[in-house]
């Protein structure tokens, strides 16, 4: 798993796209999709692959929106921070979010506005990271927060944190 995992960093994602879309189901699957993104998010992914087979579900979950929040990590998160707080800070993230221009997303600026945002409310900015990371994700372990808001996009982020929301008001 070793050797693999170093293979895995080691190639380009265009030579992994092929060899991902060997399996007729994962081709399949996620055919729709423009070979740029599948890249892009191999890229994203990757550091943390051990094999091929974990790549899907990540598929499932970035490009997808496959998420469910129904799982271990929101009790981990709701060890951290009651609920009342993970909403409270997941609106706090998200109206910031709401200002941005589609032109203005990406990490640096995501990462600059959470940490402003963070401060102006009185958090530190890890209140705000952990909840954004599950919300987007629905794990506790990612890369990047800033990386995966950027690679989702603002809708898509946007869309992400209300499904989380409105999930824990229901509970």
């Amino acid at each position: 798993r070793f050797v693999n995992s170093k293979a895995i960093r080691d190639k380009n994602a265009r030579d992994l796209l092929p060899l991902l879309e060997e399996k007729e189901d994962f081709k399949n699957k996620f055919s729709s999709f423009p070979d740029d993104k599948k890249c892009a998010l191999i890229e994203l992914v990757k550091p943390r692959m051990k094999t091929l087979d974990q790549f899907e579900p990540k598929f499932d979950m970035y490009l997808k929106g496959d998420l469910d929040y129904s799982n271990p990590d929101l009790e981990k998160l709701k060890e951290s921070y009651p609920v009342e707080n993970i909403i409270s800070h997941l609106r706090t993230i998200r109206a910031h979010v709401d200002t941005l221009a589609p032109a203005d997303f990406n990490s640096a600026v995501l990462e600059a506005g959470l940490r402003e945002c963070a401060e102006k409310h009185g958090l530190k900015a890890a209140d705000l990271v952990h909840p954004v990371r599950f919300a987007i994700t629905s794990e506790m372990v990612s890369p990047s927060v800033f990386d995966v808001l950027a690679f989702l996009g603002k809708e898509e982020s946007i869309r992400r944190m209300d499904g989380l929301i409105e999930f824990l008001e229901k509970r």
